[in-house]
């Protein structure tokens, strides 16, 4: 399917300008289940995986094979919630070996080990100045706001797109 097929095909379904988004066929077990993606698809960008995104069947990761990798573990995360002791250690070690994994697959991964997202956001863009980062949609309330706002504080964007491990997204409770 052609790039101008494609839009063609979002317009006719989304009403959403043509020159924003792209269409990707595809889903589980051969369904035709329709994916809106943004303009972000064209260009390179950076793929910022949460703790709580490892996977590579969904979301950026799965639809950008060839980008860069952007993974921060903040020891601040220990200090926000009364966590059982046990799970620190067990979020940071999947981490870990989810970014040894996708290193061995092949993708550049920088992975960040830092006090805070701030310090990790910091380290980050002083090697990729100006970066664009594309992420899931965070599980956290307010989780999208506070990633951008740390981002752009140093210079760099971010997009998000919706987190494709749900069965709905947010605005459908809001009907």
């Amino acid at each position: 399917m052609t790039r101008d097929s494609e839009t063609r095909l979002v317009e006719a379904f989304t009403g959403v300008k043509a020159a924003t988004t792209n269409v990707r066929w595809g889903g589980v077990h051969g369904s035709c289940r329709r994916r809106v993606r943004h303009a972000t698809e064209w260009f390179a960008m950076t793929v910022l995986v949460l703790g709580d995104q490892l996977s590579r069947r969904f979301g950026p990761l799965a639809d950008r094979p060839d980008d860069r990798v952007v993974m921060i573990e903040s020891r601040d995360f220990l200090r926000r919630l009364p966590y059982h002791p046990h799970k620190p250690t067990l979020v940071f070690s999947a981490m870990r070996h989810f970014r040894d994994a996708l290193r061995e697959a092949g993708r550049t991964v920088d992975y960040h080990r830092e006090e805070t997202f701030e310090d990790g956001f910091e380290s980050h863009f002083e090697r990729h100045p100006d970066d664009d980062l594309v992420t899931m949609t965070p599980a956290s309330h307010g989780g999208t706001e506070r990633l951008r706002t740390l981002i752009e504080r140093h210079g760099g964007t971010l997009a998000t797109v919706l987190d494709e491990r749900f069965l709905c997204a947010p605005a459908t409770f809001d009907e």
